[in-house]
């Protein structure tokens, strides 16, 4: 008896120790980067506090405070697991800071700084008071709601909601309430003074509409497809040599069908000063 005891107080010992383990990966594991395109790299503390870099990929796990950056013409589209989607564009910055999962929506919570860049938010499932968006100069409280941010490199920051509501505070704590369909912009305070208060709500200005226009093309076409090796090779391929031999083998095409002409001649010259430009430029 004494000998089972022992068994199974080790058996129990174990089960905890797995299931503490099992409930520490699930607290790091906050969502994947559903959709990368081009360049997206994430920076986190690993389980010794050393600094690591790695290239974010299609599907890859994210973790809380990793800081997630991308580069031109690039962005990705995360999904936490409260199913809250968050959209990050082209040369771009934030750091996801928490990340706290309740079965009780109540009880979750989400906290992300956007350092600079361009932004979509759609929240989740958990309550809107469990949603905090900071920037270098502003916090947003979230009300069920759908909404795109523009950081600027000096902390300027501009929010335009498309559904719900968007409560966008200074750091002096006034604020501003932005429906949908209105946009409000918080401005860095000049040094030594205070800064000013959230502007009057207006529709967002052409050039925001533009810059999240630019974001969403990101993601569209044909090279805005999931982040696949068959996508990075045909990203990476040389297209401006590849149409320059296209256009050389149809310039032979009078030569090859024709026999000689003038047309032909012309065909031959045309693909010939293609080739030469190819083999030594």
């Amino acid at each position: 008896m004494a000998r089972f005891s022992t068994y199974a107080t080790v058996a129990l010992a174990f089960c905890v120790l797995v299931a503490a383990d099992a409930f520490t990966a699930k607290k790091d594991d906050i969502g994947s980067a559903d959709r990368v395109v081009n360049q997206v790299e994430g920076t986190y503390a690993d389980s010794s506090n050393a600094t690591v870099t790695k290239v974010v990929k299609s599907q890859d796990r994210l973790r809380a405070n990793e800081v997630i950056t991308t580069g031109p013409d690039s962005g990705t589209e995360i999904s936490f697991i409260d199913e809250t989607l968050f959209t990050i564009g082209p040369e771009s910055s934030v750091v996801l800071d928490e990340f706290v999962y309740d079965p009780d929506p109540s009880k979750g919570r989400l906290a992300i700084t956007a350092t600079k860049g361009v932004f979509r938010f759609l929240s989740g499932k958990f309550a809107s008071s469990a949603y905090e968006i900071k920037t270098p100069t502003a916090t947003m409280g979230v009300r069920g709601t759908f909404f795109d941010v523009i950081v600027e490199e000096d902390g300027l920051t501009t929010v335009a909601v498309q559904e719900g509501e968007v409560e966008l505070a200074n750091f002096d704590g006034e604020s501003i309430l932005i429906p949908a369909g209105l946009s409000s912009t918080v401005k860095p305070a000049p040094p030594g003074e205070f800064q000013a208060p959230p502007s009057a709500l207006a529709p967002p200005s052409e050039e925001f509409l533009e810059r999240i226009a630019a974001m969403e093309d990101v993601f569209s076409g044909f090279f805005g497809m999931p982040d696949t090796e068959f996508r990075r090779f045909l990203a990476e391929l040389d297209w401006s040599r590849i149409v320059a031999w296209a256009v050389a083998a149809v310039f032979m095409l009078p030569a090859l069908t024709g026999g000689l002409s003038i047309l032909a001649l012309a065909g031959v010259l045309g693909a010939g000063g293609i080739v030469l430009w190819l083999l030594f430029f």
